[in-house]
């Protein structure tokens, strides 16, 4: 196997880690809005629940731009980068990203 193949296989292995826990993750999320939706879903429990689900779905969508597969001539808009970063309380890794003048991290 060349070395070249390498930073391949592993960003095409962060794009199923995230793709995969994702999907579950949008699963619950649909059904917290419908016990709101319902009623049967209103109280601190309910609020704490529905935030984590969009926090650990903001952070796997920022991974999947930061390590998955891309093609050369994919390109991603720095505001959709931003507003990714920014969704979920990932300040900080967006003023990684942002120190590095927008570059991934090297492999």
């Amino acid at each position: 196997m060349s070395t070249s193949a390498i930073p391949n296989l592993s960003a095409l292995r962060g794009s199923r880690i995230c793709h995969d826990l994702i999907n579950p993750l949008g699963a619950i999320g649909n059904g917290v809005e419908l016990l709101g939706l319902a009623g049967v879903g209103s109280g601190p429990e309910m609020d704490l629940l529905n935030d984590s689900v969009l926090n650990a779905t903001s952070k796997l969508k920022f991974l999947r731009l930061a390590v998955g597969a891309a093609t050369a001539d994919q390109r991603v808009a720095r505001t959709e980068i931003l507003t990714t970063a920014f969704s979920g309380g990932q300040r900080r890794a967006a003023q990684l990203f942002m120190e590095r003048g927008g570059q991934p991290p090297a492999p």
